[in-house]
């Protein structure tokens, strides 16, 4: 999933942080061979999904001193904690079913034709285009209709 960013990742005055200081401080991974702890970052956040999981390494590489981003991320997290403590194991479950759908979608050779895309190499930049993509499928809700209707007229 390369897909989704952070809300961090568009701020403009942000910072990369050392990899040395995530290794340091162990974010990540531990730098010993005991494996009965867990790093920073998976104590303090446990992800339960897959998805949070994935995304966790995307949690130290930026950082930023932007007071009002910072006050706004903070607003947001705690009010999202305090309206869905009740509904954590219902929200694993779906995060986990989206994952798995995002995957069959992303590995399924045949999205193109399913889905009635433009498969022509020249024309793919097509696929992009919502009103082409409206006309299309116009077009394939219009074309039984089409095929009735064309032989009468001709005759």
């Amino acid at each position: 999933m390369s897909i989704f960013k952070l809300p961090i990742f568009y701020l403009e005055n942000k910072e990369t942080l050392d990899e040395n200081i995530i290794k340091d401080l162990e974010f990540l991974e531990l730098n010993g061979n005991d494996e009965t702890h867990e790093s920073l970052l998976q104590t303090i956040i446990n992800p339960q999904s897959n998805i949070g999981k994935e995304y966790l390494h995307k949690l130290c590489e930026y950082y930023t001193n932007d007071v009002e981003f910072l006050k706004q991320t903070q607003s947001i997290l705690s009010s999202w904690e305090i309206e869905n403590e009740e509904k954590k194991d219902t929200r694993k479950e779906l995060y986990d079913k989206f994952d798995e759908l995002w995957k069959n979608i992303k590995q399924d050779e045949n999205f193109i034709d399913r889905y009635y895309y433009v498969d022509v190499d020249y024309f793919k930049f097509l696929n992009n285009s919502s009103s082409f993509l409206q006309l299309l499928s116009l077009y394939n809700l219009i074309s039984p209709i089409l095929t009735i209707i064309i032989p009468i007229i001709l005759l």
